[in-house]
């Protein structure tokens, strides 16, 4: 498995465009042309998760000094359950050694189910509750942390990448 940048006129952008349809519903899925405009920074990055040539899921993250915000991580259906999102993320996190990573997953709801299961593998990969709760996009979500994340840490990630939220108590 490797890491591929993704940049305008990819060939790996057409599989990644599907991935993305049918990973995200429409309130959370951003256009794969916002995901290549968003690495503005050095350090930024926007991938192709290839496994035997093939692209089997992406990953865009911000960073800022030693934090890492994962702004998205999908897996194409039909290569789900097969480890490699968390090879995937175990190559980001050897990637930002010495950086903490945070992102923010969907709080257990009426889909406690998949959310909770999604919850538990980010756990499994050192990444767990910090005590941040938001909302945004009508949704509550739960900031999962390799490390302490204060609120105005989350604040300044969460205003670069452009995500409206408010915290909740």
């Amino acid at each position: 498995m490797e890491l591929v940048p993704l940049r305008e006129g990819s060939p790996l952008l057409e599989e990644v465009s599907r991935i993305n349809d049918e990973a995200f519903p429409p309130f959370e899925r951003v256009s794969i042309e916002e995901m290549l405009s968003v690495p503005r920074r050095q350090g930024d990055g926007f991938y192709a998760i290839v496994e035997g040539g093939k692209a089997a899921g992406f990953l865009l993250y911000l960073l800022r000094s030693d934090v890492c915000f994962l702004g998205f991580l999908a897996v194409s259906e039909e290569m789900r359950s097969a480890g490699i999102g968390g090879r995937a993320l175990e190559l980001l996190k050897s990637k930002m050694a010495g950086k903490r990573i945070f992102l923010n997953a969907e709080s257990p709801g009426p889909e406690a189910d998949i959310r909770t299961r999604r919850i538990g593998f980010y756990a499994r990969h050192g990444l767990v509750p910090c005590g941040l709760r938001t909302e945004f996009a009508g949704t509550e979500w739960t900031v999962l942390c390799s490390g302490p994340l204060s609120g105005e840490e989350y604040t300044a990630l969460m205003n670069d990448a452009g995500t409206p939220f408010r915290f909740l108590a």
